[in-house]
């Protein structure tokens, strides 16, 4: 998958969310990047040197943008989506790096929503949670 059809079919996915999560979606920033830098994931994802070492793998985070630690109502989140993790891991299968990214963005979206790691267990666990399938 070159990154151009990555961004496709991430515009494709957030299409696909239901119609509750709209309101919502005018303060989540989505960005897509070919992988996490190292810089990125000592100061974004809360990982140490040690675990970055260690190749810890990232296909995507979610980042709250708070103005201040005041302004909680219509404060912007960001979510990050990797492309390269992706690849590495489910490059072979097309359907499967699909399913993946879907996985992905919709785990990160649900931070956005107040659900932990914890939270998201059941879901993560499950290899395939959705219904339909998108092109």
């Amino acid at each position: 998958m070159k990154f151009k059809e990555f961004k496709a079919y991430v515009e494709r996915v957030l299409q696909t969310l239901p119609e509750e999560f709209a309101p919502y979606m005018d303060t989540v920033i989505v960005e897509l990047a070919e992988e996490p830098s190292r810089d990125f994931l000592l100061h974004h994802a809360d990982l140490t040197e040690e675990e970055i070492d260690a190749g810890e793998t990232i296909l995507g985070l979610y980042e709250p943008l708070y103005a201040t630690d005041d302004d909680l109502e219509g404060h912007m989140h960001r979510l990050w989506i990797f492309l390269q993790p992706h690849l590495d891991l489910f490059g072979d299968d097309p359907k499967k790096l699909r399913l993946e990214i879907r996985k992905t963005m919709i785990h990160e979206l649900a931070h956005r929503f107040g659900f932990s790691e914890e939270d998201l267990a059941r879901f993560e666990s499950r290899e395939n949670p959705f219904p339909d399938e998108i092109e």
